[in-house]
């Protein structure tokens, strides 16, 4: 025989329901794990996407012109001078080539274009010095290669049209590089282009005649692996690696963390712009920032890898969308008028005299701080043991509970009704 379900029942599944539901999200973990997708067979790249920040040194603090920094296309001739946004020499995109950024959010690290007056700042809006080591972590983006990538053989060939300006001193010192190839062969790979510029020298930063177009080793690279569905991240070599320099030039230093080069025929290059010893160890102080950084390729330009991030050791705002510049002089809150109540703590250690009492001396500091809590004399409750800290999931049972006693009382009270136990104000019947 089928029955009616009373109120009380109803109750108790809708409380059986709700705690199940609680329960269940309270031992929920959340997992985001991506991944990524593995493939062999050959394919075509037609919009492939270059990333690359070269070193720190490139967007370091200058000793001199303010920064060092990356321009999209070719520089021209600017006469060696300190660049400025007038004279109309720097870009931010010249056709597929873009230089970026990267900005602080609350989201992480977003890069965008660079502007001239950007160009200086790190993530948080902060103008870089050469006495640091970290740079803007300026960025140079190429989209549009093509090639052909075979994983399973560790193979590709993947080419860029366009140009990139490597700046240095503000402007002083400027060479380009022009249409970029990446050849991997056996999970081995060079990334070459033609390089040209005006001579300079650390002397006489006058420009000079046009370099001769010259092709030259930007990075080389080993253990590439090509399986990945979206592209490849790869360290460029530098460190331990040796080269040869010309008389006069700055010794190679050949000790320490960080000493190393870039490829023999880049630096070879440099002796025209003047920047050679920018990019080997030579023993300055800004040897720490010359190690080449991590290289991306992404095969699509519309669906790129995410780019290595820069800045792992700085700390994000969490409540801002963008994070402004550190102040230099931050505001200090003055003294409530107000004096809070005495706190009788333990002698110190080191004075043998109360903290916070009348034999406290104004301004003094306690020489040691109790690791128990200790109240104010006056509070009635002193002696009482404290409220240990609720346990993991205790808010989210506790609002169970009383959900579930909400609803169990209210089913009782209906039953109490429907039986006639309880009546309404003014009514007959009851007890």
């Amino acid at each position: 025989m089928n029955r009616a379900r009373t109120p009380l029942a109803m109750a108790l599944t809708a409380v059986l329901a709700v705690t199940g539901v609680a329960a269940a999200h309270a031992d929920e973990i959340d997992l985001d794990v991506e991944i990524p997708t593995v493939t062999d067979q050959p394919f075509e790249v037609t919009d492939a996407r270059l990333r690359w920040g070269i070193n720190e040194e490139t967007g370091s603090g200058a000793f001199a012109g303010g920064c060092n920094f990356l321009s999209a296309g070719k520089a021209g001739d600017t006469g060696g001078s300190v660049w400025t946004e007038d004279d109309g020499h720097f870009r931010a995109s010249d056709g597929d080539v873009t230089i970026e950024r990267p900005v602080a959010t609350s989201k992480g690290l977003r890069y965008r274009p660079v502007t001239f007056a950007d160009r200086c700042k790190d993530a948080h809006g902060r103008t870089v010095s050469a006495s640091g080591k970290l740079g803007t972590g300026i960025q140079l983006v190429v989209d549009g290669g093509t090639g052909r990538v075979d994983p399973a053989s560790g193979d590709a060939k993947i080419s860029w049209k366009g140009s990139v300006s490597v700046v240095f001193y503000g402007g002083m010192t400027s060479w380009w590089f022009t249409d970029p190839v990446l050849t991997i062969k056996d999970g081995r790979g060079t990334l070459t282009a033609t390089a040209s510029g005006y001579e300079s020298s650390r002397e006489e930063m006058t420009q000079g005649d046009l370099i001769k177009p010259t092709r030259i080793t930007l990075a080389k690279l080993s253990d590439v692996s090509l399986r990945g569905d979206k592209g490849f991240s790869a360290q460029p070599a530098y460190l331990g690696v040796k080269v040869s320099v010309p008389d006069g030039a700055p010794a190679q230093l050949r000790s320490g963390d960080t000493w190393g080069a870039f490829p023999q025929d880049f630096v070879d290059f440099q002796e025209l712009t003047g920047q050679q010893a920018f990019w080997y160890s030579s023993g300055g102080a800004r040897d720490v920032a010359k190690p080449a950084t991590v290289l991306g390729v992404s095969y699509d330009a519309a669906d790129p890898e995410t780019p290595t991030d820069p800045r792992p050791d700085e700390d994000v705002p969490d409540d801002e969308d963008e994070a402004g510049p550190t102040p230099k002089n931050p505001v200090t809150p003055p003294p409530s008028k107000t004096p809070p109540p005495a706190v009788n703590l333990p002698p110190s250690a080191a004075t043998g005299t109360s903290v916070g009492g009348a034999d406290r001396a104004p301004g003094a500091v306690p020489a040691a701080v109790p690791s128990t809590t200790v109240l104010p004399a006056s509070a009635p409750l002193a002696l009482a043991p404290p409220v240990p800290a609720p346990e993991p999931g205790a808010a989210s049972r506790g609002i169970v509970l009383a959900a579930a006693g909400l609803l169990l009382g209210a089913a009782l009270t209906l039953l109490g009704f429907r039986r006639r136990v309880l009546v309404w104000p003014g009514t007959k019947g009851g007890v």
